[in-house]
């Protein structure tokens, strides 16, 4: 009898186990549902904003012309030359490696400046270089896919040796290229007291550069960019250029309005 009783105790036991499991799991795949069907869109959408970020673009310049049309100032496309610094090894050879291949392709920029930027481990968007000419950013491109070898070494929190391995690193993975613009003056220094110039932030210094300033340096654009692994970023393939007047427009039709002398 005593036997009997036990068992029916066990019994219940199990019953009653089983009949929480099965309430538990039953929840757990109605917040599911809810989740995915009621509230997926929504959800979908703030991971979405979660990993896109506007990239702002500078605007183009606006044209300064002469009383007979003559162009006496413009601006033109560029390219800026940066380094996702946090997305390079902590490795002395590929820091190296890094100064010694931009160095080799970059004017005005010497290897113990680049070297010193890649020691900023923790910048996402180091700039190396401003202006950069299609000539010298295609000399760039040329050499983002060599590699080098590195031994990448994991320490305890003591910080021994745990292991090291060797790996591969290749530039494009610090290395990035970005849009930007120079102002050019057909004519040199030509009645460049009157003209003006403007300076690094694109802003007009002097003379008509600097008077009309508000008219000729035109609205920034934004393009919406995907957050990518490694802390480099990439275009979101369905983004638009965006100016603050609220337009969408290519990139090199965003510029300023023009002035006459």
């Amino acid at each position: 009898m005593a036997n009997k009783t036990t068992s029916q105790r066990l019994y219940t036991r199990v019953i009653v186990v089983a009949a929480a499991m099965v309430l538990a799991f039953s929840l757990v795949v109605i917040n599911l549902a809810r989740i995915m069907l009621v509230n997926g869109e929504e959800y979908k959408n703030k991971a979405e904003q979660n990993q896109l970020q506007d990239k702002e673009l500078a605007p183009m310049r606006g044209v300064i012309y002469d009383k007979n049309g003559t162009i006496l100032a413009q601006s033109a496309s560029a390219w800026k030359i940066y380094i996702n610094a946090s997305a390079i090894p902590d490795s002395e050879k590929v820091r190296s490696f890094i100064a010694d291949k931009l160095s080799s392709v970059l004017e005005d920029v010497d290897y113990d400046t680049i070297r010193e930027k890649t020691d900023e481990s923790k910048a996402t968007y180091v700039v190396i270089k401003n202006h950069v000419e299609y000539d010298e950013k295609e000399a760039v491109v040329s050499i983002l896919d060599e590699k080098v070898t590195y031994t990448a070494v994991r320490k305890d929190d003591e910080g021994n040796t745990v292991s090291a391995s060797d790996k591969t690193f290749r530039l494009r993975l610090a290395v990035g290229i970005d849009d930007d613009v120079i102002r050019y003056y057909p004519y040199g220094s030509l009645a460049s007291c009157v003209i003006g110039f403007t300076g690094a932030d694109g802003e007009g210094k002097g003379g008509v550069e600097a008077y009309y300033d508000d008219v000729l340096k035109g609205k920034p654009g934004a393009l919406p960019r995907r957050s990518a692994r490694r802390g480099l970023q990439k275009f979101a393939g369905r983004g638009r250029l965006r100016n603050s007047y609220g337009c969408q427009h290519r990139r090199d039709t965003r510029y300023g309005k023009c002035s006459r002398l």
